[in-house]
């Protein structure tokens, strides 16, 4: 014992001690699972989330100096279903489901809002006929996401009334493909149906399709006879 009443030890004659091991796996897989998480949310966010698939049109500034007298909306493809399309619950690496869904009667209501969009009053008056020529909308899975995607074309064309002479002939395509965490329902009938409004918009909603109608509207039924 020294002068402060501590008795000293002696660590050579101690037993080794055994070193501690400490399993390192279980903490790995979580903070592995927590980064993919982590990416996986923030591609989310980069990807847009849930909002529209699409951006906002810019809509041209000058309008079709024609009076529109009748719109056709007709639905050019072979099969359509009016079902809605969702993916399973549980979803498998590989697995895949698309069709060709129905237009719905809100969507050619919105088609008819954005075309009244593009027209103002003017002498000729004309026929606009608006045809859709495909509308796919599917899903598709890995192992970490789902993938929403759509194909959507779209014809317009605007014929004078009086003379039934062809004004205006314009193609629009929509596509887009998209990753979440999870597909849920609705969501691409919901898809489907927003990108057959972007498809017309790219068709007849630009400053060249516009001018070229009315270039043509100038000159409508000039050279035909009665």
């Amino acid at each position: 014992m020294n002068e402060l009443g501590i008795e000293p030890v002696d660590l050579a004659s101690r037993p080794p001690s055994m070193p501690t091991v400490f399993d390192f796996s279980a903490v790995y897989y979580v903070r592995l699972g927590t980064l993919a998480l982590i990416s996986i949310g923030l591609s989310q966010i980069a990807c847009g989330g849930r909002g529209p698939l699409f951006a906002p049109h810019e809509y041209p500034k000058d309008r079709a100096h024609v009076t529109i007298e009748e719109v056709e909306i007709l639905d050019h493809r072979a099969s359509v279903t009016s079902e809605d399309l969702n993916a399973p619950k549980v979803t498998l690496p590989g697995t895949i489901g698309e069709a060709e869904v129905e237009i719905t009667a809100a969507t050619r209501g919105k088609l008819r809002l954005r075309l009244a969009r593009l027209f103002a009053d003017g002498p000729v008056k004309v026929k606009v006929q608006i045809l859709v020529l495909r509308g796919l909308v599917g899903w598709r899975a890995d192992w970490i996401r789902e993938y929403t995607y759509v194909e959507t074309a779209v014809d317009v064309i605007v014929t004078a009334s009086e003379c039934e002479v062809e004004l205006l002939n314009v193609h629009g395509v929509a596509e887009k493909e998209r990753g979440s965490l999870d597909v849920r329902d609705g969501d691409l009938n919901k898809r489907l149906q927003e990108s057959v409004l972007v498809a017309f918009e790219r068709a007849l909603a630009t400053v060249e399709a516009i001018r070229a109608l009315n270039e043509s509207a100038a000159h409508a039924c000039s050279a035909k006879g009665p």
